[in-house]
């Protein structure tokens, strides 16, 4: 029996005599929903060395919890410490982001390395 969109989620069999009938369910679609995803923010601190520059050096941000994934990186640097790249390692077993900063001051100086984890929600 074919369900088309408007008719009731059930099956009916009529017949007008004393009838058995088994009815096998042999799969199951439901067409997809646009679903809003689930996101939390994380992050992580960082502590640079004076005129440290992380060119290529490019420190990990903290990791997504499980079940979630990297989609946007952010990068806060303080007075006188500049961001020089930011991105997404979106492939195994990666799955993080990156943050490189080049801190021109003559002291140490603390940088905040954060991303936006998300996942899609089933049903």
């Amino acid at each position: 029996m074919k369900q088309t969109l408007g008719q009731p989620f059930d099956f009916t069999a009529l017949s007008n005599f004393n009838t058995h009938v088994v009815i096998d369910v042999a799969g199951y679609f439901m067409a997809p929903e646009a679903t809003r995803p689930d996101c939390t923010a994380i992050s992580d601190t960082r502590t640079l060395a004076a005129g440290e520059n992380s060119y290529g050096t490019y420190a990990d941000a903290a990791a997504c919890p499980a079940g979630y994934a990297p989609t946007t990186p952010y990068c806060l640097g303080a007075t006188g410490v500049y961001l020089t790249g930011s991105g997404v390692w979106s492939n195994s077993p990666y799955d993080k982001v990156w943050c490189s900063f080049h801190n021109t001051t003559a002291s140490s100086q603390v940088v905040i390395e954060g991303t936006t984890c998300c996942r899609v929600p089933g049903r």
